[in-house]
C-alpha cells in the first residue's frame, strides 16, 4: 500500500469539494468478502493505517469548515474520526476535559463519566459524543452538488446562494441554540457528510419553557400548595369527592367500565395528577427535577422522556431559519431545504440498535441498552406476547399521536371480545335451529334471532364508540394533553402563489388567493369522482365476468366464489394506486398545514377504500334484494345481457353474500397485513450492491437512513385498514357473525407486528402531541350509523329471518304488500330505535369519566395558584429591585 497522501485529492475551486479515490488491489478485496469487520472501512484501508486515515478524515472536514462562513464564528475539536463544532469556548474547555478523562480510565463508561461532570453545564451531550451513545437527529448532504436556488434570485436582490452557503447558515443558527453538531464522512461515499445534532438538558429546559409543557408537579408541591391556600391537609385534594363518584356509579362501575379499563389499569392516576406549564427555575418541584433528592445525573438522563426530548430537539430544530429576503418571514432551514435539496435526509435518532448485541461491534460506540426504550418495547412483547401492547412504554418512545393509535386498536381489540359473544350466542341458536328443527345450513345464520342479533350488534358499536370518546378523553387527561393545541408548521410542499401584506403582523408574506384554493379543490373533487367511476366500472366488470363464468359453466356459487377472489385482487392492486393518487391531490390541493393536509388524506383515502372494499358487498346485499323485492320478481337482465337472479325465499342472494363476505373479508386481511409488514422489512433490508456487502458494518445512525420514515401518512394507512375492518364487522353483520372472531384473530396479531414494524423498520419518527385519533373518530362514528342503515336494509330484504318472525307473530300474512308494509316497519322501528338509544347515551353519559371532570378541575386550580405565586415573587423582585433604586445616592 502506498502512502495515504497519495489516496487523497483536495480540490479548492470556490467550494470545497472533496474526493477520496483510493487504489485498493482486487485481491484484497477478494479475499475481505467472506470477513466480518469491526468497521466499512477496513475494506479501503489496512488496519495500520486507520489511525492515519482519522486524521486525514478530520483534516478534510476542517478544511471544509475553513473554506465557509463558518471559519470565524464556531470552535471545532475532532475525536477519531469526526469534527465536533461549538461556539462557546468553556464548552470545548469542558469536552477535552472528559476526553482525557475517557483516556485516563478507558475502563470506565459513560454513565461514570456523566457520574462526574454532571453538575457541569451541558455536559451530558458532550458525554455522549465523546462516549458514543446515540445523538438525537442527523442530516444528510453531497458535498460535491454546486446547484444554486435559482428560484429563490428574487428574494436575495439577484444573488444566487450556494448549497454550502445555505447549509453553513443551518449550522451556525443550530450552534447558537445551544447544540452541537458532529460532522464526519460516509463510510459508503466519501462525497457524503453526516451532520449529528445533540441537545444538551440546559437546552432542552428552556425549550419546555418556552413551550410551556405541561409536566407534572410532585406530592410534596402538591400538598404544601393545598395547604398554604386553603388551610387543610393532603385529604382536601382528594379528587373526585365521594357524593360526586356516586352520580356515576352505574356509569363507572358496570362490566363495561371494567372492559375498558383492562389495558390500561395500570395508567389509573388521575387522583394525584397534577401538571403546570413547566418552569426551569422551580425544576425541584416537578416530578423527576429535585436535584438535591435524585443527583444531576438522574435528573439529566431521565427528566425528559425520549418522546419528549425529540418532541423538543425538532422544535429547536425548526427554529433554525436562513432568511432569503430582510423584509419578508423566514424560510425553515430543514423542511424547505430538504424540499429544495440543499440537504439529502433530515431525520431524527433511535436511542439504540434494534437488537441488543452481544458485544460492541463500532469503534467508540457505547449503548446505554438499560435506558433504550427501543429495546425495551422488544423486551416487553416476549413477557406478555401477542394479548397486550405496552401503550405507556409506546407514547414514551414514539410519542401521543402513535401511542393513540395503538391505544385504539388495544380497546378495539378488548372491545371485540363483546362482539363475539353476541356472535357465538347467536350461532349457538342457529346450531340449535339446524339440530332441533331439521332444517337447511343456512339456518345457522339466518333464523328468528339474526334481527336480534344485528340489533345487538348496532348498540354494541354505539357503546363502543361512545365508550371510547370517554377512553380518549382519560388518556388525553393522563397524558397533559387534553388542552393540548398542536403547533402547526408551515408544509415544505405549500406552494404559494401571490404576494399580500399581512393584515395580522403588517408586513409582506406569501399566500394563496382563495380563488385558486377553490379551483384546486374541485379540481381535485372532479378526479376523486372520475376515479370513483373507474372503481365502480371494474366492480361492474368483475359482475359482469362472474355472470358470464357462471352461464357459460353452469356452476352453482362458482359464480359467487370467482367474483370474490377477483374482487380481493382488485382490493389489493388498486389499495396502492389510489393510495398514491389521494395524496398526489392532496399535494395538488396546496394545503398550508399537516392537520389540514392529513385530514384531506384520510376521508380521500377512506372514500375510496370504502367504494374498493365494500362495492360488490353493497351490489349483492343491497342493490339486488332490493331491486327484487319491488319488481315482485326472481331475477332481472344485468347490463341487458346476462340475467341476475336473486331468490329471496331460497335465500339465494343471502349465501351469495356469506361466501363473498366471507373471502373477502378473509383474503383481504391476510394479504394486506404481509404486504403492511413485507414492504418496510424490504426496504430496510433489501440491496444488491456489491458496493454495500463489501463494506460491512457501519454506524447505527448510518443504517437509519435508509429505513422508511414513519410519518402521519403511515399512520393514516394503518387506521384505514382497521376502519375497513371495522366496516366489515359492523355493515353487514346480520349475516355473518363469524366477523368479529376473525376480526379479533387478525388484530391480535397484526398488534404486535406493527410494533415490531415500528421499532426495527422505520426511522424514528418525528414526535407530534395529540389529544385523539382525530379525523378518524368521526369518520369510525359514521361507519357506526350507516351499520345501522345497512344491517336494517340486510334484515328486511335479505334475510329470511325477519319473515319467521313477522309469521311467529301473525300468521295471516298472506300478501306480498303486507308483508312488505311489516318489513317496512320494521326498518323505521330498528333504525329509530338505535338512534333514539345513541341519543340517550350522548345525554346520560358524559364524553368524559367524572374523575376526569373533576381531575381537570383540580389541575385548573393548581394551574391558578402556581401563576398567583409567579406573578407574586415577579411583583417581590419588582419592589426589591425599586426599593434598592430609591435608596441609592441622588447627586
Amino acid at each position: 500500500m502506498s502512502n495515504i497522501d497519495d489516496k487523497i485529492n483536495l480540490e479548492k475551486k470556490g467550494e470545497t469539494v472533496v474526493s477520496l479515490e483510493p487504489s485498493i488491489d482486487p485481491s484484497i478485496i477478494s479475499s475481505l468478502l467472506n470477513t466480518k469487520p469491526k468497521n466499512a472501512r477496513e475494506f479501503l484501508y489496512p488496519k495500520m493505517e486507520l489511525e492515519a486515515i482519522d486524521k486525514h478524515e478530520v483534516l478534510i472536514l476542517q478544511k471544509e469548515i475553513e473554506h465557509s462562513i463558518l471559519c470565524k464564528k464556531v470552535l471545532s475539536e475532532s475525536i477519531d474520526n469526526k469534527l465536533v463544532l461549538f461556539l462557546e469556548q468553556q464548552d470545548l474547555d469542558l469536552f477535552r476535559e472528559i476526553k482525557q478523562f475517557k483516556k485516563d480510565f478507558p475502563a470506565h463508561t459513560h454513565q461514570v463519566a456523566l457520574s462526574k461532570f454532571a453538575s457541569k453545564h451541558h455536559s451530558d451531550a458532550l458525554v455522549r459524543i465523546i462516549y458514543g451513545t446515540p445523538l438525537d437527529a442527523a442530516m444528510l448532504y453531497d458535498t460535491t452538488v454546486k446547484q444554486t436556488v435559482h428560484h429563490l434570485r428574487k428574494f436575495l436582490n439577484n444573488s444566487e446562494p450556494s448549497y454550502s452557503f445555505l447549509r453553513s447558515r443551518v449550522i451556525l443558527e443550530i450552534l447558537k441554540r445551544q447544540m452541537f453538531i458532529v460532522l464526519e464522512i460516509s463510510v459508503h461515499d466519501i462525497k457524503y457528510r453526516f451532520l449529528q445534532i445533540v441537545a444538551p438538558f440546559e437546552t432542552l429546559a428552556k425549550e419546555a419553557e418556552e413551550q410551556q409543557i405541561r409536566m407534572q408537579l410532585t406530592d410534596k408541591c402538591i400538598q404544601s400548595f393545598i395547604k398554604n391556600h386553603t388551610g387543610h391537609n393532603e385529604d382536601a385534594r382528594e379528587y373526585p369527592q365521594k357524593e360526586k363518584q356516586e352520580k356515576d356509579w352505574f356509569i363507572d362501575n358496570t362490566f363495561i367500565k371494567i372492559l375498558w379499563q383492562i389495558p390500561f389499569a395500570r395508567n389509573q392516576k388521575v387522583f394525584s395528577k397534577r401538571s403546570v406549564p413547566f418552569d426551569y427555575e422551580r425544576i425541584h418541584e416537578f416530578k423527576g427535577g429535585d436535584v438535591e433528592r435524585l443527583g444531576y445525573k438522574r435528573v439529566k438522563q431521565d427528566f425528559f422522556s425520549a418522546a419528549k426530548r425529540n418532541q423538543l430537539v425538532q422544535s429547536i430544530i425548526l427554529q433554525c431559519r436562513v432568511k432569503l429576503r430582510s423584509n419578508s418571514s423566514r424560510f425553515s432551514a430543514i423542511t424547505t431545504l430538504v424540499e429544495m435539496g440543499v440537504f439529502k435526509e433530515y431525520y431524527m435518532l433511535h436511542d439504540g440498535p434494534p437488537n441488543e448485541p452481544n458485544h460492541i461491534d463500532l469503534k467508540n460506540q457505547e449503548y446505554n441498552l438499560n435506558k433504550s426504550f427501543r429495546l425495551d418495547l422488544k423486551r416487553f412483547h416476549k413477557r406478555f406476547g401477542y394479548f397486550n401492547n405496552p401503550v405507556e412504554e409506546i407514547r414514551e418512545y414514539f410519542g401521543e399521536s402513535v401511542a393513540f393509535y395503538f391505544a385504539w386498536i388495544e380497546y378495539y381489540s378488548i372491545w371485540l371480545i363483546g362482539a363475539i359473544v353476541i356472535g357465538l350466542v347467536a350461532i349457538a341458536y342457529g346450531v340449535y335451529s339446524v339440530m332441533a328443527q331439521q332444517q337447511s345450513y343456512l339456518t345457522l345464520l339466518d333464523n328468528k334471532g339474526t334481527p336480534f342479533f344485528a340489533f345487538a350488534m348496532s348498540v354494541w358499536s354505539i357503546y363502543f364508540v361512545k365508550y371510547w370518546k370517554r377512553q380518549s378523553n382519560y388518556l388525553s387527561f393522563i397524558w397533559d394533553m387534553d388542552d393540548y393545541h398542536n403547533q402547526e408548521v408551515i408544509r415544505p410542499q405549500w406552494k404559494p402563489t401571490a404576494e399580500r401584506i399581512s393584515p395580522i403582523t403588517g408586513k409582506e408574506e406569501l399566500y394563496e388567493p382563495s380563488s385558486s384554493v377553490r379551483m384546486k379543490r374541485s379540481i381535485a373533487l372532479f378526479s376523486m369522482f372520475l376515479t370513483f367511476l373507474v372503481l365502480v366500472g371494474f366492480i361492474v366488470a368483475n359482475i359482469a365476468l362472474t355472470n358470464f363464468l357462471q352461464a357459460r359453466f353452469q356452476i352453482s356459487y362458482g359464480g359467487s366464489i370467482t367474483s370474490a377472489v377477483f374482487a380481493v385482487f382488485q382490493i389489493l392492486v388498486f389499495y396502492p394506486v389510489y393510495h398514491k393518487l389521494v395524496e398526489w391531490l392532496s399535494n395538488f390541493e396546496n394545503h398550508k398545514t399537516n392537520t389540514d393536509f392529513n385530514n384531506s388524506l384520510a376521508w380521500k383515502e377512506y372514500v375510496l377504500s370504502f367504494v374498493n372494499n365494500y362495492g360488490l358487498l353493497f351490489f349483492i346485499a343491497i342493490v339486488k334484494p332490493v331491486i327484487i323485492t319491488s319488481t315482485d320478481s326472481q331475477s332481472f337482465n344485468y347490463l341487458g345481457m346476462w340475467q341476475q337472479t336473486c331468490n329471496i325465499a331460497e335465500n339465494e342472494c343471502e349465501k351469495n353474500l356469506i361466501i363473498s363476505i366471507a373471502i373477502i373479508f378473509t383474503g383481504q386481511q391476510i394479504l394486506l397485513t404481509i404486504w403492511e409488514f413485507a414492504y418496510p422489512w424490504f426496504v430496510a433490508f433489501y440491496d444488491t450492491s456489491s458496493e454495500k456487502k463489501i463494506k460491512g458494518a457501519e454506524p447505527e445512525y448510518m443504517k437509519e437512513k435508509d429505513l422508511v420514515q414513519l410519518t402521519r401518512d403511515v399512520l393514516s394507512s394503518e387506521y384505514a385498514s382497521k376502519v375497513i375492518q371495522l366496516g366489515n364487522v359492523l355493515l353487514f353483520s346480520a349475516v355473518f357473525p363469524f366477523a368479529p372472531i376473525l376480526a379479533w384473530s387478525n388484530d391480535v396479531f397484526e398488534k404486535r407486528l406493527d410494533l415490531i414494524k415500528f421499532v426495527d423498520f422505520y426511522r424514528r419518527n418525528f414526535v407530534e402531541g395529540a389529544n385523539s385519533i382525530g379525523v378518524w373518530e368521526t369518520i369510525i362514528s359514521s361507519v357506526v350509523y350507516l351499520g345501522i342503515f345497512t344491517n336494517g336494509v340486510v334484515i328486511t330484504f335479505l334475510s329470511n329471518g325477519l319473515e319467521q318472525v313477522i309469521y311467529a307473530l301473525d300468521s295471516d300474512v298472506s300478501s306480498r304488500y303486507k308483508m312488505l308494509v311489516y318489513k317496512l316497519f320494521f326498518l323505521i322501528l330498528y333504525e329509530h330505535l338505535l338512534y333514539i338509544i345513541s341519543s340517550v347515551l350522548d345525554y346520560f353519559i358524559s364524553d368524559a369519566p367524572q374523575a376526569v371532570r373533576d381531575g381537570k378541575e383540580a389541575e385548573h386550580y393548581i394551574r391558578d395558584m402556581w401563576r398567583a405565586e409567579e406573578i407574586k415573587e415577579e411583583e417581590d423582585e419588582f419592589e426589591e429591585a425599586f426599593s434598592e433604586f430609591q435608596s441609592l445616592p441622588i447627586d
